[in-house]
């Protein structure tokens, strides 16, 4: 699947009326990246809990060390808000079993269709790439120009190496721009989850909010099976044959456990998460996402 193709094809089915519908609610026609009062003389009213269709801008961060909840102060000035893409590239993101596109195309394209409504918001966005521990930093994207040209360089981007995110100096993330928030893209392969979470959500000292979204192939979330699997020693050439339900039963089990497990430790650290597979349709994905 051609990345650049798909990004277009997502952002062509998004009319910018709906679109625009999305950072509406409640009547407040403000968006959740638009408001609409600006300037330094605007008088503090009150905090109220933030809600969809709310200004970020608008977020009060000190309250929200305090409550770990977040809340809007209401008729504050504006201030701008940094938003970063950050994507996963070891290897295992280039897995594909019968699918239209591999986890890291998949994982593309909804980043940055993402990213492209995020344009001309009062937004400073940002693309995080993780490869062999390596991080890849390029900030800031304000412009179509420079959206269309990351895309293009998207299309570039090849899979490699193993434990990626462990292995990426966390501290060079704390240099990022705070307040804001980093969209995390990974299948989360890691040796150990747990150090990955923890080092991650360090950054919500620096008003830095990640929210993480699993991307696996439908294969991986539910193995599939039909024939049995032989297996031989290659010592004694010894013959084991295993049914696939048997086969299938456990291995099913074992993502089960593992992704309860991850949703567990980041509730633990009060990050979300929404699981995903390169089958499932991908407007709708990014519907759910501007949503939330």
């Amino acid at each position: 699947m051609n990345i650049s193709d798909k990004v277009k094809e997502l952002i062509k089915s998004l009319p910018v009326k709906e679109e625009r519908s999305l950072f509406i609610k409640n009547g407040h026609d403000g968006g959740v990246f638009r408001s609409p009062q600006k300037g330094s003389a605007i008088e503090f009213l009150q905090h109220r809990e933030y809600s969809f269709g709310d200004d970020f801008r608008q977020l009060d961060w000190k309250l929200y060390g305090k409550k770990e909840k977040f809340y809007i102060r209401e008729r504050e000035r504006e201030s701008k808000i940094n938003v970063y893409f950050l994507f996963d590239l070891s290897s295992s993101m280039g897995f594909n079993y019968q699918s239209e596109t591999d986890k890291l195309s998949f994982s593309l394209i909804i980043g940055f269709t993402i990213l492209y409504y995020f344009l001309n918001k009062n937004l400073k966005i940002g693309l995080i790439f993780v490869k062999d521990g390596k991080i890849d930093f390029h900030y800031p994207i304000s412009t179509k120009g420079s959206f269309f040209k990351y895309l293009q360089m998207a299309e570039t981007l090849k899979s490699s190496g193993g434990d990626n995110l462990n292995k990426m100096n966390i501290t060079e993330l704390s240099t990022l721009n705070a307040p804001g928030f980093i969209f995390v893209f990974s299948d989360f392969f890691e040796e150990n989850i747990e150090k990955f979470v923890k080092n991650i959500s360090y950054l919500r000292e620096k008003q830095l909010f990640p929210s993480f979204f699993q991307i696996l192939d439908p294969m991986e979330r539910n193995l599939k099976m039909k024939e049995p699997v032989h297996l031989f020693s290659m010592e004694t050439r010894e013959e084991m044959e295993i049914q696939p339900f048997l086969l299938k039963k456990e291995y099913n089990k074992i993502v089960k456990e593992y992704n309860f497990k991850l949703k567990k430790i980041l509730n633990k650290y009060n990050a979300g998460i929404k699981f995903l597979t390169t089958d499932m349709d991908l407007r709708n994905i990014v519907l759910d996402i501007l949503r939330d």
